[in-house]
């Protein structure tokens, strides 16, 4: 991680605070136990007091998690990571029958991740969009995750994925069939195998699953989807944005009046609960806080 002079610091030349945050010391011990040497944590890598370097560093979020090679996700509430050496997981029930013991292995860690905090935050979206690898550490177990299958730690073999690039914060993972997940219709679109029309779909398909999610700061409304946004800017037909509005590009390089005019055409899904961000502007989505379609 690079050196930063931020508030972290508590004397000139540290390069840590005093006293760290339990996810990381255990993301630390986690990442030493896989075998890598390298640890990136935006907390300590990004001078949070210095505007300049967060804009350019969130700017950046696609390379920092496209690049990575793994990125580690906690879902649990207490701050750590369960099952290393500060947190221990929730106890599995364990039957005693004659001379053997069955203990209950929760089969299903999606759920604890999908009724997680992490799951509603807005930031931690472009996180599992962008992601080629995955980690994440539960309250039942641990769970890895890639572009073509799961792991489990208590089942033996990998579960492949019907549809590759699955992401368990798209509603389509859950509960919609015949749909495609948003992640693969992103990593479609990068491969060059979608036209321009689908691809400013998926661009909104991807603005409208953000804007369910949940920001602490208004202000975060764009940079926090800054990083999947920036993926479709470097397609052959790029797809770039006005304020968080798709806009399109003819075979010429002109602007496409019509995808932008469309783009206007957002909506409320629930009007009464959506209220004004006055940072940005009120033709755009991100002006609003509230969930939205086309």
């Amino acid at each position: 991680s690079p050196h930063n002079s931020s508030s972290l610091e508590r004397e000139e030349g540290e390069l840590l605070p005093d006293v760290l945050p339990g996810v990381i010391i255990d993301a630390m011990e986690a990442t030493l136990a896989l075998g890598y040497r390298y640890l990136w944590a935006d907390q300590l890598c990004i001078d949070q007091n210095n505007r300049e370097e967060v804009a350019d560093q969130v700017g950046k979020m696609d390379k920092i998690y496209r690049c990575a090679v793994l990125t580690i996700v906690s879902v649990s509430e207490r701050g750590g990571l369960p099952g290393t050496t500060s947190l221990e997981r929730t106890e599995s029930p364990i039957v005693d029958m004659e001379h053997t013991s069955f203990f209950v292995a929760k089969l299903e860690p999606i759920v604890d991740i999908q009724n997680s905090i992490w799951f509603t935050r807005g930031w931690c979206y472009q996180e599992e969009m962008l992601s080629r690898r995955i980690l994440y550490f539960t309250e039942s177990g641990a769970l890895f995750k890639c572009s073509s299958m799961l792991c489990h730690e208590v089942i033996a073999g990998p579960e492949l994925l019907e549809e590759p690039g699955t992401s368990f914060v798209s509603p389509s993972f859950i509960s919609t069939k015949g749909r495609q997940n948003s992640k693969s219709l992103l990593d479609k679109c990068l491969s060059g195998d979608s036209d321009p029309s689908s691809t400013v779909s998926t661009a909104r398909r991807i603005i409208e699953e953000f804007s369910k999610k949940k920001l602490s700061f208004d202000v975060d409304s764009l940079n926090a989807v800054t990083g999947v946004l920036s993926m479709f800017g470097s397609l052959p037909l790029p797809v770039r944005f006005c304020q968080g509005l798709p806009i399109s590009e003819t075979v010429l390089c002109q602007f496409d009046n019509g995808v932008f005019l469309d783009s206007l055409c957002w909506f409320h899904l629930e009007p009464t609960s959506a209220f004004r961000r006055d940072h940005l502007p009120s033709w755009s989505w991100a002006g609003w806080n509230g969930m939205i379609s086309w």
